[in-house]
């Protein structure tokens, strides 16, 4: 039987994040994705157009060299262990103090993991965007700066990057009571739980932010696809 290796250490918290765009990756991530486990080829296969399909794949293969960076091996069989609660968060069925987040926009994947509550967010920053649509989720304060900014259109996404990133770290999910976000300088609160906020560089046109109670030393690293 196959032993999983596991290094109990405290992990360093880190980002990853990669392109669909990168010149190998259209090639051959049909070939890898036959590698991973039935269930994550369901999961990623289940979305109609192929930009979706790719950018779910992308997200797994970016949780992979977190994986193996940190000495988990084999890391597919970590993967195939991945549940969801019911606000569809996905965590590790063994492995509680392991914590990840996804996220997904444009051409764009995203991955966080550490010991502690985490959560991060991209966006695709779309210029044509209906802000009133959104006026309900913020409170009156983060409204009334959306809308004072220099360029609401830059604002919106970077409060709503931070609103999704702390609502992944709660638990909860963008369903919750958003408009209770306490949002500061450098950090976010949220049910009176203050957390630390750090703006991910990632390329231009996009807005991410990560969040989790200590995001000191946190490392950002773009991935370029490869098999």
């Amino acid at each position: 039987m196959i032993q999983i290796k596991m290094i109990r250490k405290k992990l360093p918290t880190s980002v990853y994040f990669s392109s669909i765009e990168d010149s190998n990756f259209s090639k051959h991530w049909l070939q890898k994705l036959e590698s991973y486990p039935p269930s994550i080829i369901k999961h990623c296969l289940k979305f109609i157009k192929e930009a979706d399909q790719q950018r779910r794949f992308l997200g797994y293969w970016l949780l992979e060299q977190h994986l193996l960076d940190n000495a988990f091996e084999p890391s597919l069989l970590l993967l195939d262990s991945i549940l969801r609660d019911k606000t569809q968060k996905p965590h590790f069925a063994k492995y509680s103090e392991l914590n990840f987040s996804l996220s997904y926009s444009g051409e764009i994947a995203i991955c966080a993991i550490s010991n502690q509550s985490i959560g991060i967010d991209i966006e695709k920053i779309n210029p044509e965007i209906n802000l009133e649509h959104y006026k309900t989720m913020f409170s009156s304060e983060a409204w009334s700066a959306i809308n004072s900014a220099a360029d609401p259109i830059i604002s919106f996404f970077t409060y709503w990057t931070q609103m999704e990133a702390v609502m992944k770290a709660d638990g909860q999910g963008i369903s919750g009571a958003t408009n209770q976000i306490i949002f500061g300088n450098n950090t976010i609160s949220f049910k009176n739980i203050e957390r630390e906020l750090l703006y991910i560089p990632t390329f231009d046109g996009y807005m991410a932010h990560f969040v989790g109670k200590d995001t000191k030393d946190t490392r950002i690293k773009r991935k370029y696809f490869n098999l």
